[in-house]
């Protein structure tokens, strides 16, 4: 079923953001790894994440606008 399949990619799409972290920070075998996680994915969706999860740089998924959110939280 199609719920199944998204299922089964959110599970991939959580591997590959490790991955691409490890990538990130030097794991020279992230790149093998990921290679095998991407062609498991089944939906159009997940591969439109993936790419977008392998275009962006990890450190930027926390720290994209170097804000001082992350020292003052939500200002009301």
């Amino acid at each position: 079923t199609l719920e199944a399949q998204l299922a089964y990619d959110a599970d991939q799409l959580e591997l590959i953001l490790a991955l691409k972290e490890y990538k990130d920070l030097g794991n020279t075998y992230a790149d093998e790894w990921l290679a095998f996680s991407l062609k498991r994915l089944k939906t159009g969706a997940a591969q439109e994440l993936a790419k977008t999860i392998l275009e962006t740089d990890s450190s930027l998924w926390w720290f994209s606008d170097k804000s001082d959110w992350w020292i003052k939280g939500k200002e009301e």
